[in-house]
């Protein structure tokens, strides 16, 4: 068999590979968790919506997310920001 890998033999390309001392690392990765700032139904919904996504929380409380304020930024560009990805 002629087989290939990035257009070199096999072999050879193995061997070239070893002496390359290619290091392979993880990133970490962070995980947050947001907690309500008091009791207050806003805070606690401004939380959840971060943690649990925007639409989850809308659902589960029946509410219109438009008028939401969390930290003087629209509940949705707030989650944005602070969602992790």
């Amino acid at each position: 068999f002629n087989i290939t890998c990035n257009g070199l033999p096999v072999k050879k390309f193995a061997k070239e590979f070893n002496q390359s001392n290619t290091v392979v690392t993880a990133t970490p990765t962070k995980s947050v968790m947001f907690v309500a700032a008091d009791k207050s139904k806003e805070s606690v919904i401004c939380a959840s919506a971060v943690n649990d996504g925007l639409r989850k929380v809308a659902r589960k409380n029946s509410l219109n997310v438009n008028g939401i304020v969390c930290n003087g930024q629209k509940i949705q560009d707030f989650v944005k920001k602070n969602q992790s990805s």
